[in-house]
C-alpha cells in the first residue's frame, strides 16, 4: 500500500466497497435521485478509459447502476483532500 497519500488510500479502499459505497451515495445523494436508483445493480467500474482521440484518462471511482425504469446511469465519486 502506498503511504505517501494515506487520506487517498483510506477513501479508495472502502469505497471500493459496495455496501459502503450503497450507503454514502444514498445518504449524500438528493433524496429524490436516491430514491429512483435500483441500489441493487451498483457495481464499480474500472478507472481508465482510452478516448476516441487515444488519450488515456483516469477517474477517482466510477460506478455504474440502474434506475427502478431500467435506465442505466453512471455516479462518479471524486474526493478532494486538503493538507494543511
Amino acid at each position: 500500500m502506498d503511504l505517501s497519500h494515506p487520506h487517498n488510500n483510506f477513501v479508495m479502499q472502502n469505497m471500493s466497497n459496495i455496501m459502503l459505497a450503497k450507503e454514502v451515495f444514498a445518504s449524500l445523494l438528493p433524496r429524490d435521485l436516491s430514491q429512483i436508483i435500483d441500489w441493487h445493480t451498483l457495481k464499480l467500474e474500472k478507472d481508465s478509459f482510452i478516448t476516441k482521440e487515444l488519450k488515456e484518462l483516469y477517474t477517482d471511482l466510477l460506478f455504474s447502476c440502474k434506475k427502478k425504469n431500467g435506465e442505466d446511469i453512471q455516479l462518479y465519486f471524486l474526493f478532494e483532500h486538503k493538507a494543511n
